[in-house]
């Protein structure tokens, strides 16, 4: 069966017209007057071909928890970046292949690359390091004494804001950025007219009461006589 399928194949093949395509894995030929020219894709996982997000989970948790030999690239944005190791200089951070993508790649003590100062959540990135799973999680990361580095392709830049509130200013809708101030609460008579809360420090005004006239009979010497007291 399998010898006929392959007979079939390369008839077809050798029968095909020239401009005919043909499509094997991610190589794609084209029928010339010199037979079957094109290229095989390259190599993956190189800094000018990067894994995607989804390529790079997929490669380390084939990889499983022992480190691969050599170190891959892996190209994607910052969603989060969780911690900075003050000491040696290093992040923790969340790659995605698009920013709200839940689908993340765990960066682990990563560095900056060469004139790379900061980095922001939002950046495309350029990561190299080694793609190995910690426990059941993937992760680009160190192995020995070599930690993964970054490299900024893209830096964010702020364009969509929240609108600021009377406790908090506007920030970036990608990043957190703050932009300004907070607006402040108007108060007016107790409450603030922008969000509704209470003026913590709101005494309300004192009401005069108002003067009660009590007549009395006062008995004075076996007689009665009115008398007007003002309370």
């Amino acid at each position: 069966k399998d010898a006929y399928l392959k007979a079939v194949i390369e008839a077809m093949v050798a029968d095909s017209a020239i401009g005919a395509k043909l499509v094997l894995g991610e190589t794609k030929l084209t029928k010339t007057a010199n037979g079957w020219e094109g290229e095989a894709p390259a190599e993956k996982g190189t800094k000018e071909n990067p894994f995607t997000v989804a390529e790079a989970i997929s490669t380390a948790k084939a990889n499983g928890t022992k480190a691969p030999s050599a170190q891959q690239f892996v190209k994607g944005y910052i969603v989060e970046i969780t911690s900075y190791n003050s000491q040696y200089k290093n992040y923790e951070l969340l790659l995605a292949d698009e920013m709200g993508n839940k689908t993340t790649l765990k960066g682990y003590r990563v560095t900056l690359g060469s004139g790379v100062s900061s980095i922001s959540v939002g950046d495309l990135v350029l990561v190299e390091g080694y793609l190995y799973c910690y426990n059941t999680t993937p992760q680009v990361q160190y192995s020995g004494s070599t930690n993964p580095t970054l490299t900024v392709v893209t830096a964010h830049v702020c364009e969509a804001w929240t609108d600021a509130t009377c406790e908090t200013p506007a920030a970036c809708k990608v990043c957190g950025k703050a932009n300004g101030e907070a607006l402040g609460h108007a108060y007016a008579e107790g409450v603030c007219s922008r969000c509704g809360a209470a003026d913590p420090d709101y005494v309300a005004p004192q009401v005069p009461a108002k003067d009660v006239h009590v007549n009395i009979s006062a008995l004075e010497n076996g007689t009665t006589t009115g008398e007007e007291l003002v309370a």
